[in-house]
């Protein structure tokens, strides 16, 4: 016969967010909030893990066992890693002992936003006639983690912004690196 404290109606949590697995990206000191939530009977209770090891709350990021929200105070290189969501439920069996049931959800993958200095690339000198098709490449093989970049180009000799008039210039994204063409060139 089961014990005074026996539950008959259990059910082992189902993570249901995240729903999938997804890299998100954080600027350099940006605050930053992952949610986990679970349906279970009881009602589960959550931990988080950093590349399969349990995180100790500090100063720098902590979460809520009760509402599963891991929170990043200014979030750094440090931070990066690969973040899983654990949601656990215990009950007493009908044998009177205590019983675990766990869920995983799926990795959330951390990252910083960086863009390596590109000031330093070699100066590039291209000749063409007027009304001319030239390519301007970007050789600068410095770092990007982003989810979307910007691009901008700039005049070497004025170091002012190139503006995209008219349709006349415009920005590659596809193909070999990326490159300004200009379908053609004014004097």
């Amino acid at each position: 016969m089961p014990g005074p404290e026996f539950q008959s109606v259990r059910k082992p949590p189902k993570i249901t967010k995240p729903a999938k697995a997804e890299t998100q990206y954080k600027y350099a000191g940006e605050f930053g909030e992952l949610e986990c939530l679970a349906l279970g009977v009881p009602e589960p209770t959550y931990k988080w893990l950093r590349n399969y090891q349990p995180i100790k709350s500090d100063q720098y990021v902590s979460y809520n066992s009760q509402t599963g929200k891991l929170t990043f105070q200014s979030f750094s290189r440090r931070d990066e890693g690969e973040y899983m969501c654990v949601a656990t439920n215990r009950f007493k069996g009908p044998d009177g002992r205590w019983q675990e049931a766990a869920s995983f959800s799926p990795p959330i993958t951390m990252l910083q936003v960086v863009v390596s200095n590109f000031k330093d690339a070699a100066l590039t000198t291209l000749i063409g006639r007027e009304y001319d098709y030239l390519h301007v490449p970007c050789t600068n093989k410095g770092i990007i983690l982003a989810p979307v970049i910007t691009y901008n180009w700039y005049d070497g000799i004025k170091a002012e912004k190139i503006s995209m008039d008219n349709d006349r210039l415009f920005i590659d994204h596809n193909g070999m690196g990326l490159k300004v063409k200009i379908k053609y060139i004014l004097e």
